[in-house]
């Protein structure tokens, strides 16, 4: 299962530099066609895959997902390791892709009907690219993958079991279960049992490293050697042989057996296999790429898989592995289409119960009014999404709506999935209900879910928000729900707070809330922020966070009395603190100043709720935090008369940089160097001294450096200046302010637009309570499409 990093378990994914490809095939998979030149060691590690994506990792190969826990449509039927060997891909039969690690998406078939399933996938040279293989020979290329050919429409003797790339990526080879190969583009054919009376059918093959010959494997075990691939032996001790795969010398392979067992031939060292009784069958086969031998080893510490035992990387600052380098993602700006979303809005949102959604003098005076059922096309305001994460192939999302609308019919979208009130659980690649999940149906909040968490463990999934019960049963405001199920978890009894709850962190053995409550269970020691025990729900009574006051509504700020608002956490790496942003003027006491160089944004020690003396200089409520993907750097959205996104490095009191737009930044997400910012603002403003940004409300449109970005702009964080105060001002000296990314011009439309995003590895994906959204700016001839609610933006 994949989960986002332990620090940041809402929406954090770390995106790794793809170096080189390594080829595989479905139930046979190999580490790559390197010239044999650059393969002189065994590799060091592997990886095995259930036809249920429960992963199995030995040696040097890393656990970075699976989806051992996620009910899949289709079983997996093979995979491909990245270059780096810092991710990998699954393949399911109905052609659907399952991206770990630095493993990129660039398309599946899980949404094609096809003639025949998807027997294997073999990935390019660049790990930009993979090809998909049917039963039947048909080829689907995605990324750099470059269509060469295919048997789709031959009449052929036996169906094809497997696939292997040429060494430059300009052709492939398919085998068939009598062993015919068939040879496309540049890949050469060196030999076959097409002729040869087997015992058993061939499962797979592989290539050598060189690139100049091959191995075929039969059901058997049964090894086969064409080119100059090595005559070694065959593995007839294994029962019904899965995947051959060679090391990176060529000078020997593994042989892993349907139920795990291995055999090993010429420099092919035992790492390790499957013991015991599986559950499910072992379909394929990665090695560690002779690259990432030696480079890449198993972390000092980390999180465990609950399904084949398997170690997430760890976040631990004092591990001696080698640094992962962090690369940044760019998504279109144009979503996919056919992505379900939320209906119209028609009733009152607790959330903003000013909003008009039907003027209180009724339709009768309004012939065409946009709450008529007859002129649904026309209302204002979709439901709006506030949450979400995602794990595995699986998202989640909360917030204020009643059901789904299919964004592919026209507005006001076809009904459908009245079960999935309040929280929802869509494909991840597709932005569509799973068939056959019972998950929404089953968790069934009776209100709004403004936050959602993933246990650390893969178990549970954490909801909170308004809700006062799950499942028909008391859950006031926070509960867990079985990951598998949607049930509620009866082992978790937390207490209860007197009002909603906005934010959860699940760290280790804690897990921490946010929000607006000022009481739990009647004590107002503790307000805003708590800590729970993870096992049982019990609080943390030594975890006292200190009281906030007023409010930062209309930038000049409100003092009072009345309790601040946590909107979002994030526990930076190490666990040492928990950053806190909110709707907050004061902490630890009221105040009558109207002014605070820390307001909406603090920092606690998690370990007894204390404030801590790294204290962000902040004067804006903050809407969302996100971590980068080391954990090092927090990135915030920010509202006022202007809003911002700003830049803190952990334990730095200054930004490193600001970055303004001329309207509340209401929802963030970081990929690399490319941060996302969504919001109610019209322009980024990039001149912190222009006086649009000083006014309120703030209209940047007409100052000479601002660009359009209507609620949705993407940061350069490698591109940034500093600007000179204006001559004569005395104003200070500002911190730097990052460029626009030119190339993401993605805008979406209602007075409000998006209010959370999530960075994944394939897609970023934003909610909100936005109509439509268009690929570029109205007046520049951008056209509206349909997307109620939220949208899905592919990896480029």
């Amino acid at each position: 299962m994949y989960l986002s990093p332990p620090s940041r378990l809402r929406r954090g994914v770390i995106a790794l530099v793809v170096l080189v490809a390594t080829a595989l095939t479905p139930l046979l998979t190999s580490s790559g066609a390197a010239p044999a030149a650059a393969a002189s060691s065994p590799s060091p590690g592997y990886w095995m895959v259930a036809s249920d994506g429960g992963i199995f990792n030995y040696g040097g190969a890393r656990f970075f997902g699976s989806t051992g826990a996620i009910k899949l449509n289709m079983p997996i039927v093979g995979m491909a390791a990245t270059p780096s060997g810092n991710g990998y891909w699954l393949v399911a039969s109905d052609g659907g892709i399952f991206s770990f690690g630095d493993a990129g998406f660039f398309g599946s078939t899980g949404a094609i009907k096809l003639n025949k399933p998807i027997v294997g996938m073999a990935s390019t040279p660049s790990g930009k690219g993979y090809w998909l293989v049917a039963s039947d020979g048909g080829v689907f290329a995605f990324g750099d993958a470059g269509f060469v050919g295919s048997t789709g429409s031959i009449k052929l003797n036996k169906p094809i079991t497997g696939m292997s790339p040429s060494a430059t990526g300009h052709g492939y080879r398919m085998v068939a279960t009598d062993g015919g190969i068939f040879s496309f583009g540049d890949a050469p054919f060196f030999g076959s049992t097409g002729g040869t009376a087997l015992a058993k059918p061939i499962s797979g093959m592989a290539p050598t490293p060189s690139g100049k010959g091959y191995w075929i494997v039969g059901s058997d075990g049964k090894i086969f050697p064409f080119g100059d691939a090595a005559a070694l032996g065959s593995a007839s001790a294994l029962h019904s042989v899965a995947a051959v795969a060679p090391t990176s010398s060529g000078a020997g392979y593994w042989a892993v057996g349907a139920d795990g067992a291995l055999a090993t031939f010429g420099d092919a060292a035992d790492l390790g296999h499957p013991s015991g009784t599986l559950t499910r069958p072992i379909v394929g086969m990665a090695v560690l790429p002779a690259a990432a031998a030696g480079t890449v080893g198993a972390p000092t510490t980390g999180v465990t898989d609950p399904v084949t035992g398997g170690t997430l990387p760890s976040t631990d600052t004092t591990s001696t592995t080698a640094p992962q380098a962090v690369s940044s993602r760019e998504f279109a700006s144009l979503p996919i289409a056919g992505t379900y979303g939320t209906p119209p809005q028609l009733i009152v949102d607790p959330s903003h119960p000013a909003r008009h959604i039907c003027e209180p003098w009724g339709a009768d005076a309004q012939p065409n009014h946009p709450c008529l059922p007859a002129n649904l096309s026309n209302y204002q305001y979709p439901e709006e999404i506030r949450s979400m994460i995602l794990v595995g192939n699986r998202l989640f999302i909360g917030g204020f709506f009643h059901h789904l609308v299919d964004s592919a019919t026209p507005a006001p979208g076809k009904p459908g999935y009245a079960d999935a009130a309040f929280l929802a659980e869509l494909d991840a690649n597709t932005g569509k209900p799973i068939p056959g999940s019972t998950f929404a149906a089953n968790a069934h909040p009776d209100l709004t879910v403004e936050a959602i968490a993933a246990s650390p463990d893969g178990k549970r999934l954490y909801i909170g928000g308004r809700f006062l019960n799950v499942n028909g049963k008391s859950a006031k405001r926070i509960a867990a729900l079985d990951l598998a199920t949607g049930l509620i978890d009866p082992t978790f009894n937390p207490p209860v707070p007197n009002d909603s709850v906005h934010s959860i962190e699940a760290v280790g053995d804690r897990v921490y809330i946010g929000g607006s409550f000022s009481d739990i269970d009647g004590d107002t020691r503790y307000a805003t922020v708590a800590a729970l025990n993870a096992a049982d729900g019990s609080q943390i009574k030594s975890f006292v966070a200190p009281p906030t006051f007023g409010s930062l509504a209309g930038r000049q700020g409100q003092g009072s009395n009345t309790p601040g608002v946590a909107y979002d956490l994030v526990v930076p790496a190490g666990g040492q603190y928990i950053v806190v942003g909110g709707d907050f003027l004061h902490t630890g006491a009221p105040s009558a100043t109207l002014y605070d160089a820390h307001a909406g944004l603090i920092v606690l020690n998690a370990a007894d709720g204390s404030l801590a003396t790294w204290r962000p200089h902040n004067d804006r409520p903050v809407f969302e935090l996100d971590n980068s993907p080391d954990g090092k750097t927090i990135y915030a959205a920010e509202g006022g008369a202007g809003g911002a996104l700003a830049v803190f490095a952990v334990g730095q009191d200054e930004p490193t940089s600001v970055n303004h737009v001329d309207g509340d930044a209401l929802g963030v997400a970081v990929a690399g160097d490319r941060v996302y910012l969504g919001g109610h603002f019209d322009v980024g403003e990039p001149n912190p001294y222009d006086i649009c940004i000083h006014t309120s409300p703030s209209r940047c449109g007409n100052s000479p450096d601002h660009t359009p970005h209507r609620h949705l702009i993407a940061y350069d964080l490698s591109n940034c200046r500093v600007y000179a105060p204006p001559p004569g001002s005395n104003m200070p000296v500002t911190p730097p302010s990052c460029m626009a990314d030119p190339k993401f011009t993605a805008q979406a439309d209602t007075a409000e637009g998006p209010s959370h995003m999530l960075a994944g590895p394939n897609f970023l994906y934003v909610g909100g309570n936005f109509k439509n959204t268009l690929d570029k700016y109205a007046p520049d001839g951008g056209k509206p499409t349909f997307h109620p609610g939220f949208a899905m933006f592919p990896a480029l």
